[in-house]
């Protein structure tokens, strides 16, 4: 009995009969009546779909951020705290119920849990428990998701469950560092811990946030009660100026969105899907296109996280103090910095102008914590216990990785991100400064042999991440010679040798 072959579809096929057994049991659950009470707008988007050709869940998306923007307002004119946390929570749950249907159940169930473990187990192993919780329960959606819609790009309801697990491990941290003495944190730990678990009105109103639930970005607990409760604002009112930010951001939609359009001409799936007509050209007009297909690719990421944050500034979240100059800043949930990307020299620089609430994750929530800390005065340096910076960088990209998904592809794109970006780490430690006293005609030269080099590093590693599966992957890297990972071991062997170290000067 035990050496019988098992078939996939047949485990798969007795969970679903069993799960659907459960579920007739708990009709009264089913959100189907209140989706429908949504029809409407369900009507809308099926024309407009259809008249422009356009998928269906992007269209549902396009709508739901234009809906946002009245909402906003009125949650900007509401003044009692209860009431706006009330209202985000429920505009977010029924945002989540018309996308996704019944499997908003997995958004609830995972909170449900993670919030137990926050006010029953109120110490470190709590937070462990939750970040194993959290990240092991949208490791197995994700391997659901590939067993129904392999190589899709449907949106589903581990879209919420991304930013979800991100909120759920920053909670842990926050709460652990609340019952820790002060001397023994950072400034940043100090300035987001919680010496208390929040009430459930308020834990679910910072997780459903609607301006934010279905693109992000992640944002911090601190941040949004002050928001809520006014004290984000000095004597409690929303600063002038957000509308006019409001504008700004939609006069960079205009020229982005027409980027959206042109992707699906231009798109760099050609790399995988037709190597035919890749191969019929040259390497150097081959990879121009390449590069103009990503850039027009990015664009749709570009549109979902500025539709976004035009909302969150609507509703005044977007404050973020005064600048130098004393002019008012509404970029405290802003997630791309277009310029940086597009224009960036060095692929540090890109990565981290690229989804920056969930960089801001990365950075504060794991990098920061598995390290060495920096040595205070009177302490050696030998004892401090943590990974050194590669390691601790290596950790980031892999929790990354992870938390997008199981394709080998986005494994592949992270892994040489890593030695990427150790190798532009040590040429801007040893080249860059040999022109800082050049001339400007040869620092703005220098700057586009820079933009170059660090624009094909990312869109070489795209190739793996767009491609999603091992074998699409490995064919877009053949059709390119597999060029960027010769030069990465090359220059990564080169980078550790380091022949170019700078001689000590004896005494």
């Amino acid at each position: 009995f035990f050496l019988q072959t098992v078939e996939m579809d047949d485990i798969v096929n007795t969970i679903g009969d069993n799960l659907q057994v459960v579920f007739n049991n708990l009709s009264f659950l089913d959100v189907t009546p209140i989706k429908n009470l949504m029809s409407p707008l369900a009507d809308q988007a099926a024309i407009v779909s259809e008249s422009a050709g356009l998928p269906i869940d992007q269209v549902n998306f396009l709508l739901l951020f234009f809906l946002s923007y009245p909402l906003a307002l009125i949650h900007r004119q509401i003044w009692n705290p209860t009431i706006r946390h009330l209202f985000s929570a429920v505009f977010g749950i029924l945002t989540v119920i018309y996308m996704v249907g019944n499997d908003f159940y997995h958004s609830l169930f995972t909170a449900l849990v993670t919030y137990i473990i926050l006010v029953v187990v109120r110490n470190p192993f709590g937070t462990k428990l939750i970040w194993f919780w959290a990240f092991g329960y949208m490791f197995a959606s994700h391997i659901y998701r590939m067993y129904i819609d392999y190589m899709g790009w449907k949106v589903d309801f581990t879209i919420v469950q991304m930013v979800f697990t991100l909120k759920f491990c920053a909670l842990a941290c926050n709460l652990q560092d609340g019952n820790f003495p002060q001397r023994e944190l950072t400034s940043l730990q100090k300035r987001y811990s919680i010496s208390s678990p929040p009430n459930p009105l308020e834990y679910f109103s910072y997780l459903y946030y609607w301006c934010t639930i279905l693109p992000g970005p992640f944002f911090e607990y601190t941040d949004y009660k002050a928001f809520i409760e006014r004290t984000l604002f000095k004597d409690g009112k929303i600063p002038a100026g957000s509308f006019k930010a409001f504008a700004l951001i939609w006069a960079r939609l205009v020229f982005v969105i027409a980027g959206v359009f042109l992707a699906f001409t231009y798109h760099p799936s050609f790399m995988w899907n037709d190597t035919e007509y890749a191969m019929s050209m040259d390497i150097f007009t081959r990879w121009a296109l390449v590069m103009f297909g990503f850039a027009c690719l990015r664009s749709s990421y570009y549109t979902g996280w500025l539709m976004s944050e035009a909302a969150v500034i609507l509703s005044g979240f977007g404050f973020n103090g005064n600048d130098a100059q004393g002019n008012v800043r509404w970029d405290r949930l802003r997630n791309i910095d277009i310029l940086d990307v597009e224009f960036g020299t060095s692929l540090k620089g890109m990565i981290a102008a690229w989804n920056k609430g969930t960089a801001h994750f990365l950075k504060v929530y794991v990098y920061f914590r598995v390290t060495k800390p920096r040595a205070k005065e009177g302490q050696d340096p030998k004892k401090l216990k943590g990974l050194s910076a590669p390691q601790g960088q290596l950790l980031v990209f892999v929790v990354s990785a992870l938390w997008h998904g199981c394709y080998p592809g986005y494994y592949y794109f992270f892994l040489i991100s890593f030695f990427m970006n150790y190798i532009g780490a040590y040429f801007a430690k040893r080249i860059s400064p040999l022109f800082a006293n050049s001339s400007k005609v040869v620092q703005f030269l220098f700057g586009v042999v820079c933009w170059v080099v660090s624009m094909s590093a990312l869109n070489y590693g795209a190739l793996s991440f767009v491609a999603l599966s091992h074998y699409h992957a490995t064919t877009a890297l053949s059709n390119v010679y597999w060029l960027g990972h010769i030069l990465t071991v090359a220059l990564f062997v080169f980078a550790v040798v380091d022949p170019i170290r700078p001689k000590r000067k004896k005494n």
